[in-house]
């Protein structure tokens, strides 16, 4: 998938897709439309479906991701 929005994990839902079927996420900028999504993408496939997703992403746009969006509601999980 390129991009997982906050909009993303109901618009899956909707058309019949489940979080499970994301392995992998390209991630092209670190606007919320864009990764709003993600921090429910790792809960859900941590703690429901026993999996990791992969994140496609530069090293910098990775550092940002976590220190910036991520690391507070996902640093302890």
């Amino acid at each position: 998938m390129i991009d997982f929005g906050f909009l993303t994990p109901p618009r899956l839902e909707s058309s019949g897709r489940s979080l499970d079927e994301i392995t992998h996420v390209a991630i092209s900028h670190l606007h919320a439309d864009h990764i709003g999504g993600l921090e429910e993408l790792a809960f859900v496939s941590r703690f429901v479906h026993d999996q990791k997703p992969t994140l496609l992403l530069p090293p910098k746009l990775g550092h940002d991701l976590w220190e910036h969006s991520l690391r507070g509601g996902l640093e302890w999980v």
